[in-house]
């Protein structure tokens, strides 16, 4: 059994690796937003939005986390 402290560690990396993903995707949202406000697209694509849930969740399930949590995450951002 490793100790503790190795991995509060190894979480507290997985964390920064968290809010690093999430400050890409958010990076990447607003660019998305700013091309189709350019274009005079609509900003928001239902459409993608089930496609992109439908993906998730489908990654989810491989990977062992319940679908339902990933999707929660996944509409907070």
């Amino acid at each position: 059994m490793r100790p503790l402290s190795e991995l509060r560690a190894e979480l507290d990396s997985v964390d920064a690796d968290l809010i690093a993903a999430i400050a890409k995707r958010q990076a990447l949202v607003a660019e998305i937003g700013r091309w189709k406000h350019a274009q005079g697209k609509q900003l928001r694509d239902f459409q993608r939005e089930r496609e992109v849930l439908a993906h998730v969740r489908g990654r989810a399930q491989k990977v062992g986390l319940d679908p339902d949590i990933a999707e929660q995450v996944l509409k907070l951002l």
